[in-house]
């Protein structure tokens, strides 16, 4: 059956919800603003919206015999006529029974993953299900299935269920006929009410429910008392160590201003030492100058130069041409690539300067040593086309830490290849000098103004230049060079002549293995 809209000239499905389209329509006829609709074994009645129905059937008092009906009539006394087979026949609308009963609903079973809960179950504290309003579960038991039936047993074949549990269902869900129970999965930790009402022998609904609260407590790292206990432990580990904290610093004030008053004695009564306290206090200031310095500016830029490249790739990505997009993305890989080599290069110093560095001696030959580094920075040089010549010998063993000396090559190298013009060379190698092998490398870049040579090498002292193809440097680089070669009992040193070339010089001990 269809409800046709003559503005919208639709048709739409009716009558699906209240039953009337389980049977076969005989017959329609209006009265009132009621629709009578007359099936083999029913008649309806109903409103011209659909939205409530009345059934009757033979216990009703309608006689029936409208197998092959053809055709009804309604008279002005309430009366509808229809043909059958038997002849005439009709009924009296007024007359009609209307059931107002109520009638209650009883949950009857109530299962967990299809196993029943009895009065024996702690859930509902020995009472049964019929007679409990309420059923608490634990979270695992998720998986329900209740079962209900009416008080009302005169006829149920016209009887149906509607059903709804808050949480799940925004609204009544009306079971299949005969179809009393119904089955939830996966529910959530949560305070689940469930109802569930019956309509009448005439399918009106009674406003009247039955209600079962169904608690679904959560696992206790869920709880609010566990959330409570859980801040509270913070917290408390939290003051904790900052207690622990203030402690230390007192003491360690202690122990800083015994230190000073003793120092303070020392210098007293040995004026020769106080050049050297000096000069060592001066050294610790420029390492943290030094430190400051590069996070506040070395490190800032770059990373700010990579956030406004990223933006500007971002915000004008549809509008960017080809060339435009390459040219952005290169610059924010190099300024990439400058940021991870300034933060290894801030990393090992800063291990350096806490004697975090264990120095491990051993013989190796300085020829692999520095094949591994170029084989690691071989992509750069190939950018800009630059050869690699490693020319030391291979026959020499040196006894050094092989960690630090890999560094050292590692620098070096990677300065070369960035103070190097494209499509030249570099060349890395080596001669004899009584007990020591001086290592060189040797490349044809920019070369190095005489008044920065003397300042290569010195911790206060920024020498920080860009490479030829604007590559950035970190300017700890020479520094941590110099560090590990004096721990290595080797020295360094550097020539160079300006737009001709920089070579670099340092020296390893050098035995004989006995």
């Amino acid at each position: 059956m269809c409800y046709f809209d003559k503005i919208e000239k639709t048709y739409t499905p009716v009558g699906q919800e209240i039953g009337i389209n389980e049977f076969d329509t005989k017959s329609i006829s209006e009265t009132d603003n009621e629709l009578w609709i007359m099936s083999e074994k029913r008649i309806f009645k109903t409103n011209l919206d659909f939205s409530e129905v009345f059934e009757y059937t033979i216990s009703d008092g309608v006689s029936y015999g409208i197998e092959h009906l053809a055709a009804c009539l309604n008279s002005e006394r309430n009366r509808i006529f229809f043909g059958g087979q038997d002849g005439i026949q009709f009924f009296n609308t007024e007359e009609l029974p209307v059931d107002t009963t109520m009638q209650n609903v009883v949950i009857t079973n109530f299962k967990v993953f299809e196993n029943e809960v009895t009065s024996a179950d702690a859930s509902l504290n020995g009472k049964s299900i019929s007679y409990s309003d309420s059923i608490t579960l634990g979270y695992k038991q998720n998986f329900i299935t209740i079962d209900f039936s009416s008080m009302h047993f005169s006829n149920t074949t016209t009887q149906k269920y509607s059903y709804k549990l808050s949480g799940v269902n925004k609204d009544w869900v009306i079971a299949d006929n005969n179809q009393n129970s119904v089955t939830y999965s996966n529910l959530k930790p949560y305070n689940y009410t469930f109802e569930v009402k019956v309509s009448s022998e005439h399918r009106t609904w009674f406003d009247k429910s039955t209600k079962l609260i169904i608690i679904i407590k959560p696992p206790f790292w869920q709880t609010d008392w566990f959330r409570f206990i859980t801040i509270i432990s913070i917290v408390s580990i939290i003051i904790l160590i900052i207690r622990i904290r203030e402690y230390n610093l007192v003491q360690d004030k202690k122990k800083l201003e015994k230190t000073v008053t003793k120092r303070t004695s020392e210098l007293i009564d040995q004026k020769n030492k106080v050049e050297i306290q000096k000069e060592e206090l001066q050294n610790a200031n420029d390492v943290k100058n030094k430190f400051f310095n590069i996070i506040a500016h070395d490190l800032r830029n770059p990373v700010g130069s990579l956030v406004q490249l990223t933006s500007l790739l971002r915000e004008n990505y549809n509008t960017l041409t080809e060339k435009q997009l390459k040219e952005i993305i290169n610059a924010a890989s190099s300024s990439s690539e400058s940021t991870l080599e300034l933060l290894e290069d801030l990393l090992i110093w800063a291990r350096s300067q806490t004697n975090k560095i264990n120095y491990k001696f051993e013989y190796a030959k300085p020829y692999f040593l520095a094949e591994s580094e170029i084989q690691n920075l071989i992509h750069q040089a190939i950018s800009k086309n630059i050869k690699v010549k490693n020319e030391i010998s291979k026959h020499i063993d040196v006894n050094v830490d092989t960690s630090t000396i890999k560094t050292v090559f590692r620098n070096l190298l990677s300065n070369a290849i960035k103070f190097s013009t494209p499509n030249s060379h570099i060349e890395i190698g080596s001669e004899y000098q009584d007990e020591h092998l001086v290592i060189y490398m040797k490349d044809k870049g920019v070369g190095i103004p005489e008044e920065k040579l003397n300042k290569l090498f010195k911790i206060n002292e920024k020498i920080s230049t860009d490479g030829t193809n604007g590559e950035k440097g970190s300017g700890l680089g020479l520094n941590l060079c110099a560090e590990f070669i004096k721990n290595n009992n080797g020295t360094i040193w550097a020539k160079s002549e300006k737009e001709k070339g920089t070579t670099f010089f340092f020296t390893l001990p050098y035995k004989q293995k006995t």
